[in-house]
């Protein structure tokens, strides 16, 4: 959970990235809002958060390409290591 946490901590940071189109903004935020969501439910699904971390990695990888996106989102991929 605390890596979720520092992943979303680095989402919410690009969310006021100017580099980010408007798009790539709202893709980005719609995906922060369901893993959000997910962290906050009693019960919460693994699967859902997995998918939209997956996706928000995606539209980094588009907005700033893959290597950028690693650099901004080290947690990610330690956290995809061990999920």
């Amino acid at each position: 959970q605390n890596d979720v946490e520092k992943v979303l901590e680095e989402i919410r940071h690009l969310l006021n990235a100017a580099k980010l189109t408007s798009d790539a903004k709202e893709e980005l935020k719609a995906e922060f809002v369901t893993v959000e969501a997910q962290m906050k439910s009693p019960r919460p699904k693994h699967a859902i958060i997995r998918e939209s971390l997956t996706s928000a990695r995606h539209i980094l990888e588009h907005a700033f390409g893959a290597v950028m996106a690693h650099a901004y989102f080290p947690l990610l991929v330690e956290f995809f290591k061990h999920h």
